[in-house]
């Protein structure tokens, strides 16, 4: 066999293996993209946001003080029992939502940046990182809340009457 035929050849076993090597390589980084979330307890961190903002929520509507024949007491035990099924209700869909998202990282993701990611959360620093974030989240929620607390009034206040001329400019266009 002379050269030029054994470069063919190399080049076609190559080209041919090609797309087998691709989908090896798609089905490592879906398997990494799904490491990496479980991992990162993507599914545990959504539902603790969840349940620290539903109650927020409640705040927003308690202070809002929606029209009601309840009580100030019959209202808030509305508000907390809806608190407690929106937390319940959001649990599964949370998992269904992160169950999706490993294509996504994978798609976005390189094999070799998914497996720094997944050796970094196997790594000591890597694990205290991940201890951590549920504390992380916790603060955030705290700040969170404080800084609605203080800038959404004004916020609103300002913003209240822009929409309401807004509404009344398309209106009066109809």
């Amino acid at each position: 066999m002379n050269v030029r035929t054994t470069l063919f050849a190399v080049i076609a076993v190559a080209g041919l293996c090609a797309p087998a090597m691709a989908a090896d390589d798609e089905a490592a980084k879906l398997k990494l993209a799904e490491e990496l979330i479980e991992l990162s307890q993507a599914k545990q961190m959504s539902k603790q946001i969840v349940a620290q903002m539903a109650p927020m929520q409640m705040q927003v509507i308690r202070a809002t003080r929606p029209d009601t024949t309840l009580t100030d007491e019959e209202l808030e035990t509305v508000l907390d029992k809806t608190s407690e099924i929106m937390i319940e209700e959001m649990a599964p869909a949370i998992d269904a939502l992160i169950d999706k998202m490993a294509p996504v990282y994978a798609e976005v993701y390189t094999l070799e940046e998914l497996q720094g990611v997944v050796a970094f959360y196997n790594s000591p620093v890597g694990a205290s990182f991940l201890s951590k974030q549920s504390n992380l989240v916790e603060a955030s929620m705290a700040v969170s809340a404080q800084w609605a607390q203080e800038t959404m009034p004004g916020v609103m206040a300002r913003a209240q009457p822009r929409i309401k001329e807004m509404v009344e400019e398309y209106k009066a266009q109809q």
